[in-house]
């Protein structure tokens, strides 16, 4: 009877070290493919209510997608083209101040920071804030009313009165 002689195969060289180098150096943000599923904010019309909802929404775009919108003349754009009814006439009424001026060569809006502190001073409603804080002043836990809800609409009173949540 014959006998049947296994070889045994090599094992391919270990190239796991090599693999593991090259994975431990960190992509460069450019090189970073971006999330294509990102929801798109929805329009903003100038409502003060619905203001913080809006710049939130944009804020998490900003953040999904730092190659897209990575300048201040990027991220203004973006805005501006979210805009509509009497928002997008402030928008295109200061449209101007992200451009240099031909005279001056200055412009006003030279971060995104100052283009959103003239934003929120147009949109935002002053008197809310004060009615906020009144508001919660009267607030109480109503009967029947579970200590988490009560604590959560409270917490929501604190984000619209812009106080910090701590003081609850």
């Amino acid at each position: 009877m014959g006998t049947t002689s296994t070889k045994r195969q090599r094992p391919p060289p270990d190239t796991t070290r090599h693999s593991r180098q090259q994975s431990e150096i960190p992509p460069s943000p450019l090189s970073k493919k971006e999330p294509r599923n990102v929801p798109q904010p929805d329009k903003y019309d100038g409502s003060s209510a619905k203001l913080k909802a809006f710049l939130n929404n944009v804020a998490t775009v900003f953040e999904r997608m730092l190659v897209t919108y990575e300048t201040a003349n990027d991220k203004i754009l973006y805005v501006g083209a979210l805009l509509t009814d009497s928002a997008k006439t402030w928008y295109l009424a200061n449209e101007q101040k992200c451009k240099p001026d031909p005279l001056s060569g200055w412009t006003v809006w030279v971060t995104y920071g100052d283009f959103l502190n003239d934003f929120i001073a147009i949109h935002e409603n002053k008197n809310e804030v004060r009615e906020v804080k009144r508001n919660l002043q009267m607030e109480y836990q109503k009967s029947r009313e579970r200590i988490k809800k009560y604590m959560s609409r409270m917490r929501m009173h604190n984000m619209l009165a812009n106080l910090p949540q701590e003081q609850l």
